[in-house]
This record gives C-alpha cells, structure tokens and sequence, in this order.
C-alpha cells in the first residue's frame, strides 16, 4: 500500500491511530468504508432485490457477495423461510406494509422485510415445505416448464397460507389480489 499508492499512505498517516481504533474495523484501516460483516456473505442467505415488482427471495448456499442492489438475510432456516417469503401471503403483506414505487414496484428493504411474520410450523410440515422449496428451486434451475411447477408453486403457496390459519375464502382472496 505505501509502495503502490504513496499519496494515499501519505494522507492517511495523520489519521492512522484514529482510523485503526475504530469499532467498525475492516480488513484494512483505511478502507473508506468497512464493512463489520463481510463473513456473513459467504454464510448460506436469501438474497432480494432492493426493488422489485413482486416476491423474488432466492436462496444462496455459495457465498456470494452482492451489492446495495440487493439486500441479504440469514434466517436459521432459509428453505422453510424461502417458501415462506416466496408465498402469496408475503406478497399481499408486501402490497400493505412496504414503500411502494411507480410502476407497482416495491422496495424491499431490511426494515420492511424484517417485520414479515415467519410463523412456526411442526417439525414435520416445515421439513415438507423444504421438500417442496427444494424441488421447485431444482426445476427452476433446469429450466423446467412453466406449466410443470405450477402445481408445485400452487401446493407449496396454499401450506404456507394455512400456516397462517387462513380459510379457504381468504386464500382465494390473496389469489384475486395478485
């Protein structure tokens, strides 16, 4: 760094003490603007858009780093939140409680998104609906038809809906709002 940039070393000697003793410590002391948790990209996380006109969670077991284009979230159970997130009901939450944008976009910020309920499920069901993130994730990948994972889409939307204890009308509802 002294050899490669001298002018910068140069600026930042005065500021060195003060810039190693601060708490949001980089990998370097001068980095403009460290960032404390940088080893959370290379953990297994859902990724969204910061703007997008519907639910678009994906999920990231390769560690990936992504830009302020996108937000990260590292819930203990991505499959089970993905299915979750990913869900009619998410999107009827997100058309209620997140700033909206021109164009029927919405931004999908960690102060919205952090408030979407993930309710509890039995061991059982929560394994089921990993299942079926699992394999709509897989056709999804292969590019498989559209019309063959629509049932699977359908299936896994309607157990997320009675996780929240909705009646068959209010399901239907959620289907008319889309």
């Amino acid at each position: 760094y002294a050899k490669a940039l001298p002018a910068i070393h140069a600026f930042h000697q005065p500021f060195r003490e003060a810039l190693i003793a601060r708490a949001d410590q980089g990998k370097y002391f001068w980095e403009l603007r460290s960032c404390a948790y940088w080893k959370e990209f290379e953990e297994p996380k859902i990724i969204v858009p910061a703007i997008t006109d519907t639910v678009n969670y994906a999920s990231d077991d390769e560690g990936f780093y992504s830009n302020d284009k996108t937000n990260v979230f590292i819930p203990p159970y991505i499959d089970f939140t993905l299915a979750i997130l990913n869900s009619s009901v998410s999107m009827w939450i997100t058309r209620q409680e997140f700033a909206s944008k021109q164009g029927g976009f919405y931004e999908f910020k960690p102060m919205y998104v952090s408030k979407l309920p993930i309710p509890k499920a039995t061991s059982q069901l929560q394994a089921e609906l990993e299942k079926l993130t699992k394999q709509l994730i897989k056709l999804k990948s292969e590019n498989a038809p559209a019309s063959q994972m629509a049932a699977l889409e359908a299936d896994l939307d309607e157990r997320v809906a009675h996780l929240f204890w909705l009646t068959p009308a209010e399901i239907a509802l959620l289907g008319e709002a889309g």
